[in-house]
């Protein structure tokens, strides 16, 4: 796998379009110390100060099909055996369905996949690829993660009480990411991972919210479908979502049980 690293960019995602147009079909690694538009998902920007782990990884596919599905729980589940080590044994660390991950409840990482194709151009030169994006708040402080998001943040320093080594970190991400690819690739489908998600799933068999562009939906999250699509209980019946954004929906005794 190539690497590129840099002081600053825009972001590493759109840093990685371009260099993989310039090397069509090799795996690469792309990572900044500081981003000034890091990409979240439906558009947001994600903070992006010194101190966190921010990269993106270009990997090759040969065709799309249905395995790539689940391409977004199989690098978050990557990311979190990353992350998880660090962590003493009373803190929890979960997958917020469908990209991010949550110790103790507040965001710590995020992970963007996007299928790229080739330009117009390109076609019959360049390859297919999915570019993987990973941000994790590491090295810096809570006052540093910007305004208050819907979802309260937190970073690995607080969780832990110490620095992380960055190039550490970014290494065994990139070579869990690169297992994750291949599993995929070897199955069908990689139930084994959605299995492993659905055990450390946010909120499962909690009442949460599910925003898609269709609208807002109010349900139990009852883990995941062998596809990796979010199941809400709604009216007695098991509802699957393919994506949108969830929140957990605090009841009455929920908050009795507190």
């Amino acid at each position: 796998m190539l690497r590129f690293d840099y002081d600053h960019l825009d972001s590493t995602h759109e840093q990685a379009k371009r260099l993989m147009n310039e090397r069509p079909g090799e795996a690469l690694l792309v990572t900044a110390a500081t981003q000034s538009d890091g990409r979240g998902r439906s558009g947001r920007t994600w903070q992006s100060p010194r101190g966190g782990a921010w990269f993106s990884v270009v990997w090759p596919i040969e065709r799309w099909d249905e395995r790539y599905t689940a391409s977004t729980l199989a690098a978050g589940w990557a990311v979190l055996g990353a992350i998880e080590p660090l962590l003493s044994p009373e803190r929890s660390i979960q997958v917020k369905w469908p990209n991010d991950l949550l110790i103790d409840g507040e965001k710590v990482a995020g992970v963007l996949c996007e299928r790229i194709a080739p330009l117009p151009h390109q076609a019959g030169q360049a390859a297919t690829a999915l570019l993987i994006g990973v941000g994790i708040n590491a090295n810096i402080g809570r006052e540093q993660l910007g305004e208050p998001m819907r979802l309260p943040a937190t970073t690995l320093r607080a969780a832990t009480g110490r620095e992380t080594n960055l190039a550490w970190l970014i290494e065994r991400c990139t070579t869990m990411l690169g297992q994750a690819m291949t599993s995929i690739e070897r199955e069908d489908m990689p139930g084994d991972v959605i299995r492993a998600v659905e055990d450390r799933l946010a909120w499962r068999n909690q009442t949460v919210t599910l925003r898609t562009g269709a609208g807002v939906v109010t349900g139990v999250c009852r883990g995941l479908d062998s596809v990796g699509r979010l199941l809400l209980e709604i009216d007695g019946q098991h509802v699957p979502f393919a994506g949108g954004e969830v929140e957990h929906v605090r009841t009455v005794a929920e908050s009795a049980s507190v």
